[in-house]
């Protein structure tokens, strides 16, 4: 037989309230920072596939067209608030003709919670590069 003292008859229903709002918020958190990882995600494959298509047909329209197709798949409507852009930079070592094909991106990620919590918006950034090299005369193998 258990006695009780007069203090402790509510006290499981407060530790049962206060164990529910803790998991909760790490639930939530959880969820903010899969959401977030999930966006970088999305974003490095939006600028790897455009600087890739540029690099394949040396097109920086085309390399564009493909990252924003790309944006659309993966951020909805909300594809238009990627900023996507294509470099190509040639370097001349001896013989052959060097070049990069740099694609960046960002994103602004909006926070889950973020206007309850006063959070805003997380910036996120990406970046791609692709090298290839032009023989003047044909392949390397003569």
């Amino acid at each position: 037989m258990r006695f009780r003292r007069a203090g402790e008859e509510g006290s499981i229903i407060v530790e049962t309230v206060v164990a529910c709002v803790v998991l909760t918020a790490f639930f939530l958190a959880s969820a903010a920072v899969a959401l977030l990882i999930i966006d970088k995600v999305h974003l490095q494959r939006v600028v790897r596939e455009a600087a890739r298509e540029v690099a394949i047909t040396d097109s920086v329209a085309a390399g564009e067209q493909r990252g924003r197709d790309l944006a659309r798949m993966y951020f909805g409507k909300r594809a238009g608030e990627v900023d996507l852009s294509v470099d190509i930079s040639a370097v001349r070592a001896g013989d052959r003709v060097e070049r990069y094909v740099t694609a960046t991106g960002s994103f602004p990620h909006r926070v889950f919670g973020g206007k309850f919590l006063g959070l805003g918006e997380v910036r996120l950034h990406a970046q791609a590069t692709f090298g290839w090299w032009d023989f003047p005369h044909g392949s390397p193998q003569g």
